[in-house]
């Protein structure tokens, strides 16, 4: 998402809520024109790939998943998407009033998105015949990918060598 600074006399609208969560709530917000906001013409909210309407002054299509809420004194818009998901992302969403628009895509980047593991992770202990400690821990739906490290007490041991592989890292 551009980070450039806009005149009071455009449209445009950014994520709000960073870092946003998968499973939380999330806004994005719309900043209007100041010289011809706020009551004079339709403000609308489309997303997804058809660009469908989501949100009309405040009245939503599917209002489980999306909610509006505009503050006239901020010349702004939030559009509130409730538990989001992957098909939320990397998809368009345009704010418009009367016959402006700001139109981009809701990009996953690592800066702006998180996602965590729905459950505790699960670790699988094992020892090989060769008297090998193996752990295996899977971790799913999580975004960015983590940085892993490990670390053994291995002063108990007569052997010191640590082998550290990760598969999908």
């Amino acid at each position: 998402m551009s980070n450039r600074h806009h005149s009071i006399d455009e449209i445009y609208w950014k994520l709000f809520t960073k870092p946003a969560v998968f499973g939380d709530d999330v806004m994005l917000e719309c900043k209007f024109p100041e010289r011809t906001c706020c009551h004079r013409f339709a403000r609308r909210w489309l997303g997804g790939t058809d660009l469908r309407l989501l949100v009309m002054n405040g009245a939503s299509v599917y209002p489980l998943k999306y909610t509006e809420s505009f503050r006239p004194e901020s010349y702004s818009s939030k559009l509130t998407i409730h538990s989001l998901n992957a098909t939320d992302v990397n998809v368009q969403y345009a704010c418009t009033y009367g016959f402006v628009k700001d139109v981009k895509v809701l990009e996953l980047t690592e800066e702006d998105f998180e996602s965590y593991p729905s459950e505790p992770l699960e670790a699988n202990i094992t020892t090989s015949t060769e008297n090998m400690l193996l752990i295996n821990i899977s971790m799913e739906d999580v975004f960015p990918k983590p940085n892993c490290t490990a670390s053994l007490d291995v002063s108990t041991f007569i052997q010191k060598k640590i082998e550290w592989k990760c598969s999908n890292c």
